[in-house]
Order: structure tokens, then C-alpha cells, then sequence
């Protein structure tokens, strides 16, 4: 936790805006100025880290919101669906499952922090990325106080295990008693950000639950009316990496919605994508590549990814290049690799009263109840 008060006014002064943010695998510092303040901003992120500051009353004040907000996400289904779906997905053994708690947030002391600072933070792993008008040597030049100036050993990254959980059920229950919807989350984990699969299962998922054109919003919300909408997607990084259908669905549709879930997912490659599909999806992916790399926010994207993935410089043409000449056979195979459905594991919150009975039939598996922190309860 970095607070520089002093630098907030800077920044402010000098119109610019500087964030800090902490994900899954990085620690981010994200920055914009114009041109010619941009050496007096970069000289105020030097002294954010190199210089830090750790004031405990704000430090106390980041925890109780960190509770806050917490405690308002456990009432939340939505929430606590999507937390609970990863932490079942990768069980209690792997750091990836892991989902932030009263206690874990009130066991962290601001010694803690600043021990974790200073082994974690460092230049040896570090990556600056950049868009604007300057030069690579003139870029070279404003860094060079940054980089005499920050020391520090390369980070040790823990070992990750990132392999999908297995349970004697599919079907997972969060209850929530009295809920007006149910929310819905199907997921298994998939390739990283490398592989070559990876954007040829983009192209697949896409008619299946990519956009408000696809199939699974076509049918839960334009047939049946039971959703504002039902997506899926493949998140691919270095570890953490998954395919997810998801869906808040009115309570009393609920086991239907499942049932209509796992048709599609079934059925899509073979007997819903055909020729006339496939090519719609084919225009429309290209028709959007032509204005999703023209801002500096996008180009810096683009450059994020090749550095925290390792992908050739140019894999946004190579990207274009397979989504023009891939074939409907070609997207059918990396969708049933890595789509499969009889691998998928579903998770249910909502009113259990309701819906327990029901959802024996659905050929998941009797029901798995697990509270809102993931830990697995049985059978009511």
C-alpha cells in the first residue's frame, strides 16, 4: 500500500493522473500527462517507488474499506457466485482459489506490507510500457533516474497450481434464501495467453456467448425472457485461465436456464455453428479489429500483453491472418478440446428452498451446498 499525498497534489496540478493497482499476477502502476509534463511525472512515480510511504492511519482507514466492501459483496450473489466458481474450480490448495475474508483482511498488518514491498516490488521484474511522441533514446533518457535509482532482486514467483479441482458432483449451491433470481456460473479452466489455441477459441466462443448476438443471449433472453442477458468468454493469462458461461436468471427458471445452458454448450459446435454462422462471426470480428487498436489506451493493451505473455510483436496481424483463413472444421476441433461441457462445473446462487428438488434431475449430480466463502457444507 503506497499513499503519497504530496504526489496526489502534484499530479493534480499538472493535470495528470497516476493509479496503482494489484491483479492476480501483476502489480500495475498506470499513468497519463501530457507531453511536457510528462518528465515531472515520471519523477513523482520514481519517488512513489522508491521512496514509499506507509502511513498507518491510512492503512487502517484502506482495511476497514476493504471490510466494507466485503461485507456488502457477501450480500451480493452475483459476487459471491463468481468467487465461489473460482475458488471450486481450483480448490483450497491452489493460491488461485483463494477469496479474501474478515479474517485474512484483519490479519494483515502494515509490517506485513512493507516486508512484501520490498522483496516483491522490484526493477529486475519489472516492465515499462509506453505510447507518445518520443523517441526510444529520449525515453531512455527520462527513465535513467528511475533506473539508477530502484534496486532490488529478482522476485521469486510461487509455484502455481493451476489444474481444475475434481468433486463427485458438477452442481454447486450457494444459498441465498428468498432470492428473486438465481445467478448462474459455468466454468473450466483452459489454455494460457500463449498457446496457439487461444485466439482460435476466441473465434469459437464468439457466436456461442461472445456478444448480445450469440447464441446463449439469443435464447435465455430473446426465446425465453429469463435474463438481461447470458454471456461466456476464455480468460487466458499465465495461470489463472478459464472458460466461463454465466447468467442471472429469474428464480423460477432457474432449472431450465441450467438445462438450456448445457444444450447449448453441447450442441453449439455441431448442430447450432454452421457454414452461414461462421461466417457472420468471420465479418463481424474482422469489422471490429478495425477500430479496436487506434487509441493509446489500446495500443498500450496490445504492448501489455507482449510483455507479460512473451507474444511475437506482431500477433495482432498474426491474429487477423487466422481469423481470415481459419475453417469451420478447424473451430469445431479447438472447440470440443477445450469446450467440453462434461468437464464444466456449475455453480447456483440463489433460494435453495426452491430450487433444491428440482435440480436433482438434471444429471450434474446431487447438489453440493457451499457457503459464501466456498467451503464445501454437504447436503441440507
Amino acid at each position: 500500500m503506497v499513499i503519497m499525498n504530496t504526489a496526489e497534489k502534484r499530479l493534480a496540478a499538472l493535470g495528470a493522473s497516476v493509479s496503482v493497482g494489484a491483479g492476480i499476477e501483476t502489480t500495475t502502476i498506470n499513468g497519463s500527462a501530457l507531453l511536457r509534463n510528462f518528465p515531472e511525472v515520471l519523477k513523482i512515480v520514481q519517488e512513489m517507488i522508491t521512496q514509499p510511504r506507509f502511513d498507518e492511519e491510512k492503512f487502517a482507514l484502506r482495511k476497514e474499506s476493504m471490510l466494507a466492501s466485503l461485507r456488502q459483496a457477501q450480500m451480493s450473489p452475483t459476487s459471491v457466485g463468481s468467487n465461489v466458481a473460482v475458488k471450486l474450480l481450483y480448490g483450497n490448495e491452489s493460491i488461485l482459489g483463494n477469496i479474501a475474508t474478515v479474517e485474512s483482511i484483519n490479519s494483515i498488518t502494515i509490517d506485513d506490507i512493507k516486508e512484501y514491498y520490498a522483496k516483491a516490488i522490484s526493477p529486475v521484474n519489472a516492465n515499462f510500457i509506453f505510447t507518445g511522441n518520443l523517441s526510444s533514446s529520449q525515453l531512455m533518457r527520462l527513465l535513467s533516474p528511475l533506473t539508477e535509482n530502484w534496486t532490488g532482486n529478482a522476485v521469486e514467483i510461487p509455484a502455481v497450481d493451476n489444474t481444475q479441482k475434481n468433486y463427485p458432483s458438477r452442481l454447486f449451491f450457494v444459498d441465498f434464501p428468498d432470492a428473486p433470481q438465481s445467478f448462474i456460473y459455468i466454468l473450466k479452466t483452459a489454455m494460457n495467453a500463449a498457446s496457439p489455441d487461444n485466439y482460435p477459441l476466441e473465434i469459437a466462443n464468439y457466436g456461442l456467448g461472445g456478444s448480445a448476438s450469440a447464441e446463449l443471449f439469443h435464447v435465455l433472453r430473446l426465446q425465453y425472457g429469463y435474463t438481461y442477458g447470458a454471456y461466456s468468454f476464455s480468460s487466458a493469462t499465465n495461470y489463472r485461465n478459464m472458460f466461463t458461461a454465466y447468467s442471472s436468471v429469474q428464480s423460477t427458471a432457474t432449472k431450465h436456464s441450467l438445462e438450456l445452458f448445457k444444450e447449448i454448450i453441447t450442441d453449439y459446435p455441431d448442430k447450432i455453428l454452421d457454414e452461414e454462422r461462421f461466417e457472420r462471426t468471420r465479418y463481424t470480428m474482422l469489422q471490429a479489429n478495425t477500430r479496436a487498436y487506434e487509441t493509446p489506451g489500446q495500443l498500450l493493451s496490445v504492448l501489455n500483453s507482449i510483455s507479460l505473455y512473451s507474444l511475437p510483436f506482431d500477433y495482432v496481424k498474426q491474429n487477423e491472418n487466422t481469423l481470415r483463413n481459419i475453417t469451420l472444421q478447424q473451430v469445431r476441433n479447438v472447440y470440443h478440446k477445450w469446450i467440453d461441457e462434461k468437464d464444466m462445473i456449475y455453480v447456483v446462487t440463489g433460494d435453495a428452498r426452491r430450487q433444491n428438488r428440482e435440480l436433482e434431475s438434471l444429471g450434474l449430480g446431487s447438489p453440493i451446498f457451499v457457503d459464501r466463502e466456498g467451503n464445501i457444507l454437504g447436503k441440507p
